[in-house]
């Protein structure tokens, strides 16, 4: 599964849940059951996927590796 900023995850996200990180703004933008929320400062890809998925599921997203 592949989210909008490219990176490969091998977790099940959600459909239209997207995680896309700015590097130039050190910016994460969520896009999450309808809501959009952005991030910052995140400073590199990595922190703004786990930052991203860490937002989701605080709202009710359940990473399937994780049960």
């Amino acid at each position: 599964m592949s989210n909008l900023s490219g990176m490969k995850s091998s977790r099940s996200y959600e459909p239209g849940m997207r995680i896309i990180h700015y590097p130039i703004t050190e910016t994460v933008v969520v896009g999450f059951r309808g809501e959009t929320v952005i991030l910052k400062p995140v400073p590199d890809r990595r922190t703004a996927i786990a930052a991203g998925e860490a937002l989701c599921r605080e709202k009710g997203w359940t990473d399937d590796l994780r049960q």
